[in-house]
């Protein structure tokens, strides 16, 4: 959308929309969407004989014929109206209407549809009539209704068109009069859409009124059946969490209704007697951590803006959410002044050396940008693919040096984007390259190469492709090395390949095609880490004389009469090793303890101990470790151990073994371990 873009959303009502689907015309569309002729008659057969009569005053009409609608209750019917409304949205589609569009989105969005609930997108430029003409022609085909008198529009862009609109009733000035039966939003009003208030400058805290106020009776009837401190804990759960989530994730949460839902959870789990014994934080806490597990309404919210924060950054393959390409168009206008960056090349502050102005920004992505902060969300991969380091953007890339930063201002810099269309560090990789199989090629203005020749006919970069191409070989040798596509490669080939024996410890870390994948929350926050993954270079061959060394560990947990654990661990090395040597794990906690927890940390102490160039072998009694550490590994790695025990000595044991030079094997053991404990 332009800085001073506009328009409208058009919220449709259609009139008992699944009671007006005209039978021929359902025909005439299954028919058009080639379904085969048999699924069509058993459809008409269902159909065919439907009868109805109507009770008035306690007396029966006679039975008559259903030519028109889809059974309400039937499994099949809401796809038949899917397919039945599909025309109309095709017909959007194929219209002149230019709906909603940023610069770096493909296909416009002028229509969304959810069943019967269909909304219009009209930008500052469309013809309403369009609109009507086309809605006429549907209805008059289909045999349904829309009400106009129901229709709502709000108007969106900046606050002086929005006013325009209002006032004027035309999304331009030499366009159509908006018809006076649709009803225009104004400035502090909200309009109704799919459960959520939707309005310019409404006031939120209102929209949350109503639901306070169902949470308040509905918990006071559950109050009748007087639940334990569980049942009450399970009935926040139901109540204020099924009753909040929809409407957070829609339109958000102010800080007002959150802090009064946090009262309301609190005095409830406490029965309403005075204040509160434990603290809201110690309550939400799991029965692990000394909690009872009880809903906590800012984590909930916080969580929920965390998955928005997700979809945000999903990766390209994955569909992407309609408003996300609205969203990095926000942002991109919003940029700080300073450092400097041309408006072209803003896209993702998340991939790229920039940031918004928060304040300046809507109060909903305020919100995802703190969480975000907050919860350290930022992009943590340790070794960057080829693949994956051409795909970054180049202009103010994540890894921005001053070097590139001066570069990237520069007047041949500016010509690689305008003219070259470069975007990604591949594109300038591809141009800075471009010249080397040319023997023909001068470094200078007048080049009459192939390449400079293509560059100024086909490119009207007609300044000198030469420069051009030696702005793009600087700024591409400006990249650290972790980032650059070349680097990368190498370091590709010289990590071991992952065709591993049975039971072998992967040391190359698989890696995700799309750099989006690697976004981790959590993180500890900070600038994401530009230094290449340095691991010790493992024996080119194996010797003779190669030291082959086997750990055995084992864990397990006794309860004690205090109420504590202790865990107990063992690890011990071959007797017959040079280094032979053991160690012993005891721990006493109050905590839930592991007797895998115990075996890693003993195992794990044993590993850092040995020689780093020894091929090692490692056998646990659980086969629960032997599975995380082996088959699991990509996968708890992909997912951030996300509900993993023992997560951190995982990791722990993770990075350790690929610092070693030699080979490690894992495997379950068995009779080796019998006395590490006693």
């Amino acid at each position: 959308m332009d800085e001073d873009g506009g328009g409208i959303i058009v919220g449709l009502d259609q009139e008992k929309a699944y009671n007006k689907i005209a039978h021929d015309y359902l025909w005439r569309v299954l028919e058009r969407f080639n379904f085969p002729s048999q699924f069509i008659h058993t459809v008409k057969t269902l159909y065919k004989n439907a009868n109805t009569s109507a009770m008035i005053n306690g007396e029966m009409s006679t039975t008559y014929k259903v030519t028109r609608g889809v059974r309400q209750g039937c499994p099949l019917s809401c796809w038949l109206f899917d397919l039945a409304i599909e025309p109309l949205a095709e017909m959007l589609r194929k219209s002149s209407l230019e709906g909603f569009k940023t610069r770096d989105m493909v296909n416009r969005i002028v229509v969304t549809l959810f069943a019967d609930d269909t909304t219009v997108y009209l930008s500052k430029r469309d013809d309403i009539q369009i609109l009507l003409n086309i809605l006429k022609e549907w209805c008059t085909a289909s045999g349904t209704k829309f009400n106009i008198a129901k229709t709502e529009i709000i108007p969106t862009g900046p606050e002086s068109y929005r006013v325009k609109v209002v006032l004027t009733r035309k999304l331009h000035p030499g366009g159509r009069e908006i018809p006076t039966s649709m009803n225009i939003a104004k400035e502090g009003e909200s309009k109704r859409f799919l459960g959520a208030w939707i309005g310019n400058g409404a006031n939120q805290e209102g929209v949350w009124a109503p639901v306070i106020e169902k949470i308040n009776a509905t918990l006071k009837r559950w109050e009748k059946t007087f639940p334990t401190i569980k049942g009450r804990k399970i009935i926040l759960q139901w109540v204020v969490g099924g009753m909040t989530q929809y409407l957070t994730n829609i339109q958000g949460m102010p800080l007002a209704v959150e802090k009064q839902l946090d009262k309301i959870c609190r005095e409830y789990a406490w029965d309403n007697e005075g204040r509160a014994m434990v603290n809201t934080q110690t309550m939400a806490n799991s029965l692990a951590d000394g909690g009872k597990g009880v809903i906590n309404v800012k984590q909930q919210n916080d969580a929920i803006v965390l998955a928005q924060i997700r979809d945000f950054l999903a990766p390209s393959n994955d569909a992407e959410k309609p408003w996300a390409p609205f969203m990095r168009e926000i942002l991109a206008h919003y940029a700080q002044s300073y450092p400097k960056t041309d408006p072209m090349i803003r896209d993702n502050p998340f991939l790229q050396d920039w940031n918004p102005a928060i304040t300046k920004l809507p109060k909903n992505i305020q919100k995802m940008l703190k969480t975000a902060h907050t919860y350290g969300v930022k992009l943590e991969v340790a070794e960057v693919t080829a693949d994956q380091a051409r795909n970054m953007p180049v202009w103010s890339h994540l890894a921005m040096t001053p070097e590139m930063r001066k570069l990237q201002n520069a007047v041949y810099p500016t010509l690689l984007r305008q003219k070259h269309k470069i975007v990604t560090v591949g594109d300038l990789e591809e141009t800075a390259k471009s010249r080397d199989a040319m023997p023909d090629h001068v470094e200078t203005a007048g080049c009459t190469c192939e390449g400079c020749k293509h560059d100024r006919v086909i490119l009207g970069c007609t300044m000198n492709p030469a420069k051009c191409t030696q702005n793009a070989k600087k700024l591409l040798s400006s990249l650290p090395d972790k980032w650059h596509p070349e680097k990368c490669e190498a370091a590709q080939k010289d990590a071991p390949a992952l065709g591993l024996r049975d039971g072998e410890f992967p040391k190359q870390m698989a890696c995700e095609d799309d750099i989006r994948s690697r976004f981790r929350v959590f993180t500890g926050g900070g600038n994401t880490s530009n230094t290449q993954l340095q691991r010790d270079q493992a024996p080119e061959a194996e010797h003779e004389d190669t030291q082959h060394i086997n750990i055995y560990a084992q864990g397990a947990v006794i309860w004690l009469p205090s109420g504590y654990t202790l865990a107990l661990g063992g690890a011990r090395t071959d007797k017959e090793t040079p280094q032979n040597t053991q160690t012993r794990f005891e721990e006493a906690t109050h905590a839930e303890s592991t007797a895998d927890g115990a075996a890693l940390a003993s195992a794990l102490t044993l590993i850092r101990r040995v020689p780093t160039e020894a091929d090692l072998t490692i056998h646990f009694t659980s086969p629960q470790i032997t599975k995380t550490l082996t088959t699991s590994l990509h996968e708890e790695q992909r997912t951030g151990w996300i509900g993993t025990q023992e997560s951190r000595l995982y990791q722990a044991i993770a990075a350790a073994l690929r610092r070693r030079a030699g080979t490690t094997i894992i495997r379950q053991g068995g009779d080796e371990q019998t006395a590490l404990l006693t």
